[in-house]
């Protein structure tokens, strides 16, 4: 039956019509009986929320134009995992001596 088909081809196009609408809306926050979640809570980069309690204060002595603080003279630590150890960073002095001699 024509009329049968055509009547399938409108729900359906009814159907893929409303999903492709709900694909580009942005998601719901997430709620927990009725109470948002991590609403007044700051979120790490994974999105995550971050715990007060382990967020160490920030040396601002260093700070650079841009307000980023300087972190390129980090203190020596060694790990008993040697990849996560720092290793004590050479002088300039030391580094453009060692990149004449290397040249």
């Amino acid at each position: 039956n024509p009329t049968i088909i055509m009547q399938f081809a409108k729900i359906l196009l009814a159907l893929i019509s409303v999903t492709s609408v709900a694909a580009f809306q942005a998601p719901a926050a997430p709620r927990c009986f009725g109470v948002v979640m991590n609403g007044d809570r700051a979120v790490g980069a994974d999105g995550n929320p971050l715990d007060p309690m382990k967020i160490k204060p920030v040396n601002t002595e260093h700070v650079g134009k841009g307000g980023m603080v300087d972190t390129r003279d980090p203190e020596v630590m060694t790990h008993e995992d040697p990849r996560k150890s720092i290793s004590a960073a050479p002088s300039f002095e030391e580094y453009m001596k060692q990149r004449a001699a290397e040249q």
